[in-house]
């Protein structure tokens, strides 16, 4: 056992251990009679007569054995000591442990790896496999002044005189399914162009193929293909399944029906339009005319006074024909809504427009621009001395699929006298300015005008009408002689408005699905026929007051 501990400078290992195993061993067998059974009473000494030392006795073992644990622990504990210093440490961790301590890191190592092809000589005497063993040394040549550098394989090597030069495939059969939008077929003098038809077949399942118009053709020299790009269609035939053995068949011949090289109807002689331009019924004759309209359903057509037509469009607003130059152009200025579904025009020549989303537009310039009608209000109205509730006078957002606007006449209403310089019209007291509307037909001195605006004031009250009067007014009778009244069907149901559709109103008050709106007279009376989801019913306007009743026929087509 050292008592003390002792190491000079400059040694390369140090000595740390406080003893061996023989040590250890020697230590506890002295104190072995020396220790007390009771530190009370030192004359206590109970293993005092355990006075053999065999090897075989069981607590010479016990004391043999704990020797052996110190011993280990002590070996351990020295070489833990050791590794704690640089000029001591043997374990390249303990050495990168104590340099990092200290802010430095140890550099990687340096290696070197290189990739080589083994080829097999292709003579009939050679044999057509070689196998190149783990470990095999290949020495590189050197340029300039390099040295020699030595390389290993790494793992043993197969070689085959056919993989002398592999060549990766640059390209992969093509999967043709539902949601393939090209063509890639191989070879560059395909003689396909664009506009010709190409018939796609599955070989291994009849029942899929494909007729495709050519719309694009890419050739890819350096690649040795042709890319094909056709007319993209919403098809419902596209087989979902995978085309297993694609074949493409090129329709090269073509062939035309008897007549196609007639000349133009437009460049016959008016004789030969005269005696054979009408058709069986009736002499009609029809033209295309699709000059300047887009790709779109066109849900409404329309004619104004002036016999100018105008077409509805979804998604893309409404059109105008040019006749003089035989095409259409958009008039969309102020259209904020392009999914048009109804168009309608009034007794004054406005232009209506009803959209997909409740919105109402109106022109009064043949379409040069557009005014929002459907806005409305909300108000509260009282139910009860106690109870109050909300009014919402614009229109649902829904579907407008039909519109009528029309000018009822009625007995003239004296609203007394009135003045005026031109578009304003002044002198009209309290209880007759109650009596009007928005659109109301206002007469005097032989001239009619529809109010556009309406405004009261404690001090005064004016009106303002489409177009001036002729001549200035002053003390003028004037008589209320009509209204004008717009009807709506969308899929909530009939709304009416009395004030240029500034507010709306549903009449009747249930909500059915309106798909069409005509008017006609009997007896001078006006109705409105009403085409529903599943059949007819005709409906009475009571003048001006609006007031919607069933008629009692009802007419059901199946």
């Amino acid at each position: 056992m050292n008592d003390k501990l002792y190491n000079r400078p400059g040694l390369s290992a140090l000595s740390y251990r406080v003893g061996d195993w023989a040590s250890f061993r020697h230590r506890m067998l002295v104190n072995l009679p020396l220790e007390l059974g009771n530190p009370d009473n030192p004359g206590n000494r109970p293993l005092y007569k355990l006075n053999t030392r065999a090897g075989d006795d069981a607590a010479i073992a016990l004391l043999d054995a704990w020797a052996v644990v110190s011993d280990v622990l002590t070996f351990y504990q020295e070489r833990i000591a050791n590794e704690g210093y640089i000029n001591t440490a043997v374990e390249q961790r303990s050495v990168v442990e104590l340099s990092r301590s200290i802010g430095y890191e140890l550099s990687p190592g340096v290696a070197a790896s290189t990739f080589l092809a083994f080829t097999v000589d292709e003579t009939s005497a050679s044999t057509s496999i070689a196998r190149v063993p783990k470990g095999t040394q290949i020495v590189s040549i050197p340029q300039g002044d390099e040295k020699p550098q030595t390389f290993e394989t790494d793992e043993e090597i197969v070689a085959r005189a056919e993989w002398n030069a592999l060549k990766p495939r640059l390209t992969k059969p093509q999967e043709i399914n539902s949601k393939t939008d090209k063509l890639i077929l191989q070879g560059i003098a395909t003689q396909i162009q664009p506009g010709d038809r190409l018939l796609l077949i599955d070989a291994e399942q009849t029942n899929s193929w494909l007729l495709l118009t050519v719309m694009g053709v890419k050739v890819v020299v350096e690649g040795g293909y042709t890319k094909i790009t056709w007319k993209q269609e919403k098809r419902t035939d596209f087989p979902d399944s995978v085309f297993r053995k694609p074949q493409v068949f090129a329709f090269r011949q073509k062939a035309a029906l008897f007549g196609y090289n007639a000349p133009k109807w437009e460049d016959m002689p008016d004789d030969v339009k005269r005696d054979y331009g009408g058709t069986v019924k009736g002499g009609i004759s029809h033209t295309i005319s699709n000059n300047g309209l887009p790709a779109a359903d066109i849900r409404s057509l329309t004619l104004n006074h002036n016999g100018q037509l105008f077409a509805g469009c979804e998604g893309r607003g409404v059109f105008s024909y040019q006749a003089n130059e035989k095409k259409w152009i958009p008039v969309n200025t102020g259209l904020t809504n392009l999914n048009i579904q109804t168009l309608s025009v009034d007794e004054n020549g406005y232009l209506f427009a009803g959209t997909s989303a409740g919105g109402i537009f109106s022109s009064k310039d043949n379409g040069e621009s557009w005014a929002q009608l459907n806005l409305g209000s909300i108000g509260v109205k009282s139910t009860s001395s106690t109870t109050w509730e909300s009014v919402n006078t614009g229109l649902p957002n829904t579907v407008v699929r039909s519109i009528i606007s029309f000018y009822t006449r009625f007995e003239d209403i004296n609203i007394g006298n009135i003045n005026s310089n031109g578009v304003t019209v002044t002198g009209i007291n309290d209880s007759n300015i109650q009596q009007l509307r928005v659109g109301d037909i206002i007469t005097a001195d032989g001239q009619s005008k529809i109010i556009i605006n309406i405004n009261i004031t404690a001090t005064n009250n004016t009106l303002t009408v489409d177009t001036p009067f002729s001549s200035n007014l002053s003390n003028k009778s004037a008589n209320i002689t009509g209204g004008n009244c717009i009807f709506v069907g969308t899929d909530e149901g009939i709304y009416r408005s009395y004030d240029q559709g500034k507010n709306w109103l549903l009449k009747p008050s249930f909500r059915i699905v309106i798909r069409d709106l005509v008017t006609y007279r009997v007896n001078h009376n006006r109705y409105i026929l009403q085409l529903l989801i599943m059949g007819f019913m005709v409906l009475l306007i009571k003048k001006i007051s609006g007031v919607l009743e069933s008629f009692p026929v009802k007419l059901f087509v199946r």
